[in-house]
């Protein structure tokens, strides 16, 4: 779980045994068995949706990463057939431009998609040229290759996207509704044990604000502070 998480799962579970511990006198100020119930199912959905959030994560980061291997790899078949299209229409400007040469390679997902579909229809028509420089049926069909993969992982990497947005929204639902239940239990311990210090210290939450200051570090021993 993350940081922040885990504190809150910590803070609830220890509220849990507290509200627990003082449940006969908190009934009377609306604290209902159902509500305690409600907090200890919410404390489990939470750490649900929090591991669901971090698998999404796992999920779209190797979308991702596969996703740029294959751009990179589709980048690579371009450059293959640009250099050999260099090499035996030098001096064809009309041609050369046709390969597209003098332009920078695509680094986005949908440029390079419209660049492989563009230069499979190049290289085919030009095929027995580039095959003088080593230009191959197998090249040819990389290109195809290459299309169609890098079309289904950008699918792929949109859908884990969008999975972790769900993960996000549906623990960040869970995240308020837990609160508001731990909002609402100490408020009504505030209203039972108003004037007792002591017992209301134990509904005080765990989780350190930016405003609590730490505790002064004492010096070593033997030193002067």
């Amino acid at each position: 779980m993350s940081n922040i998480i885990n504190e809150l799962v910590q803070d609830a579970n220890v509220l849990l045994t507290t509200t627990r511990k003082y449940q006969t006198q908190l009934t009377e100020f609306g604290v209902t068995a159902d509500e305690i119930r409600q907090l200890e199912t919410l404390i489990g959905t939470l750490e649900s949706k929090d591991a669901a959030h971090k698998e999404a994560q796992n999920q779209k980061k190797q979308k991702t990463k596969a996703q740029v291997d294959l751009l990179l790899r589709s980048q690579e078949i371009i450059k293959k057939v640009k250099t050999a299209a260099k090499a035996v229409f030098y001096r064809d400007e009309v041609i050369l431009k046709e390969f597209h040469i003098g332009t920078k390679p695509p680094v986005t997902v949908s440029a390079a998609l419209n660049e492989l579909i563009y230069m499979q229809e190049v290289a085919t028509r030009y095929a027995s040229q580039l095959q003088t420089r080593g230009i191959k049926s197998t090249d040819l069909e990389e290109i195809t290759a290459c299309h169609s993969l890098l079309a289904n992982a950008d699918s792929e990497q949109e859908n884990a996207k969008r999975s972790q947005t769900t993960a996000w929204n549906e623990r960040k639902a869970t995240v308020d509704d837990l609160k508001a239940v731990m909002f609402r239990i100490r408020r009504s311990a505030e209203l039972c044990f108003g004037k007792d210090k002591s017992t209301l210290n134990e509904f005080r939450s765990i989780i350190r604000t930016s405003r609590t200051k730490k505790p002064a570090t004492p010096p070593p021993a033997g030193e002067n502070p």
